[in-house]
């Protein structure tokens, strides 16, 4: 049998880019045939999209916007909606399961794109909180929560090697590296 190996983050990386600019070449980037590097680059995407909206808030705070309620308790309800949204993410996100390769796959995607949904609650909630107090701490409030739940949601390869564990105590034999990186994303 040939040796899998992790792809690293290098492709994912080189992607990036072309996410960005879905009309040039997200499609392409997304029909991979190596699921794993898909799901960083998707992964990517979504952490990149906090940083552009934290480019959007610093743009608008040079503006007039007026004012707006106390910030700081805009930002205790930002973290709270933010908090409960990581606490709640692995109730509801099943765990990785899965007898066959196809199944073991789409149950990894559906956990991270999941947990990366739940993570995006934060820095979303951090924008209507900025756009409500007009200041831009509130924002940083929901990106610091939101940016911990991607890290947690984070495809990286310690993390696939306790995905395989997950499967193996399941009683799944599935080999989930060779199939996340011999399949593309799951439909």
């Amino acid at each position: 049998m040939t040796a899998v190996h992790d792809p690293g983050w290098s492709p994912s990386i080189r992607a990036l880019p072309r996410l960005l600019l879905p009309v040039l070449g997200a499609h392409k980037a997304l029909r991979d045939t190596n699921g794993l590097v898909v799901l960083r680059s998707l992964w990517l995407l979504f952490l990149s999209s906090v940083l552009l909206i934290g480019a959007v808030v610093l743009a608008m705070s040079t503006l007039d916007l007026g004012t707006g309620p106390d910030g700081r308790a805009v930002a205790v309800g930002v973290a709270a909606i933010g908090v409960i949204a990581q606490l709640v993410a692995p109730v509801l996100v099943p765990g990785i399961r899965g007898d066959t390769a196809g199944e073991a796959v789409a149950s990894v995607q559906r956990s991270v794109l999941a947990r990366v949904a739940f993570a995006e609650v934060a820095p979303l909630a951090g924008f209507v909180g900025f756009m409500i107090s007009v200041n831009p701490a509130v924002f940083l409030v929901g990106a610091a929560i939101g940016v911990a739940g991607l890290l947690d949601a984070m495809p990286s390869g310690e993390r696939v090697v306790a995905w395989q564990q997950e499967l193996r105590d399941s009683g799944s034999s599935v080999e989930l590296l060779p199939a996340l990186v011999s399949t593309g994303i799951s439909r």
